[in-house]
């Protein structure tokens, strides 16, 4: 578990920086910066979520991945109830820092493992 959420932690690092990077020189990628990095991160939390790792009633992890669902759903209901619509407009500036988020949780259980690992919050 140790090893993953340090590659976590580092690809999501590596994921935001180069992209914010690439989109100082190119503005066209905006979306799929968004959904690369987006993507990564619904990726970790499936893991994260069939591991069972942090993700015990009232932590920081539990409420990041329902708040995500919660996004996810009303973005995947936009077609069908169009008042979802303004998710699209709160995502634009929300995503990236959700995207931050995110990896301040992951270092801080890193964090957690590193100084004791027989005390991990599952």
């Amino acid at each position: 578990m140790k090893l993953f959420k340090q590659i976590d932690l580092v690809i999501s690092i590596a994921l935001i920086t180069g992209l914010s990077f690439w989109y100082i020189y190119d503005q066209d990628i905006l979306f799929t910066a968004y959904f690369v990095t987006g993507g990564w991160q619904v990726l970790s939390m499936i893991v994260h979520e069939s591991g069972r790792w942090f993700t015990a009633k009232g932590t920081a992890r539990r409420m990041y991945h329902r708040v995500s669902l919660i996004i996810i759903a009303m973005g995947a209901l936009t077609p069908l109830v169009h008042i979802f619509f303004f998710i699209y407009f709160i995502m634009l500036y929300a995503a990236p820092v959700m995207a931050i988020t995110y990896s301040l949780i992951c270092y801080q259980e890193i964090k957690i493992i590193s100084q004791r690992p027989i005390n991990v919050i599952k």
